[in-house]
């Protein structure tokens, strides 16, 4: 006994195409990858430590597109829809890192990103952003009084 009857393909197929309740199958690929560049994007720290969370999403996206080739569904002729799968963006875990380092360091990660956009404050970018090393020696080297260096820092805690 087949498992599908003619009957029951033709409603799959139905239910597949159909843009009523469900928006069809098309907008079930597009919505899936939708979803996994929202929390991309949103949520990174969340996509970071839970990798699977995109797995899943990834799995569902191929047993859909799958489906779609089986049931030869054709979308509309719109570009960029179904929307591609999205990717993760490369500098998430160095955003991360630098976040680490900042609050490791005793600084506020938003204090120093409002420095780091501030146009007139070039100085203080300098001190931040070029003193890899926080020795004195460097300091120096850099022209920036220790002093001057301490009280950037400060004004970040």
């Amino acid at each position: 006994m087949s498992l599908f009857t003619n009957q029951k393909l033709k409603a799959i197929q139905r239910l597949a195409s159909t843009h009523g309740k469900t928006g069809g199958l098309l907008k079930r690929i597009d919505e899936n990858r939708e979803l996994l560049q929202l929390l991309y994007e949103k949520a990174p720290t969340l996509m970071r430590e839970h990798r699977w969370i995109a797995a899943w999403v990834a799995g569902n996206d191929a047993m859909f597109v799958e489906l779609q080739k089986i049931l030869e569904i054709e979308g509309p002729e719109q570009p960029g829809f179904p929307r591609p799968m999205p990717q993760p963006s490369n500098n998430l875990d160095e955003l991360q890192g630098l976040r680490n380092a900042f609050r490791l360091m005793g600084l506020d990660p938003a204090k120093v990103a409002q420095l780091a956009n501030h146009q007139d404050d070039s100085i203080s970018k300098g001190v931040l952003f070029g003193a890899m090393s926080l020795s004195d020696e460097a300091l120096k080297e850099m022209a920036v009084s220790v002093p001057r260096f301490r009280q950037i820092f400060d004004a970040l805690r």
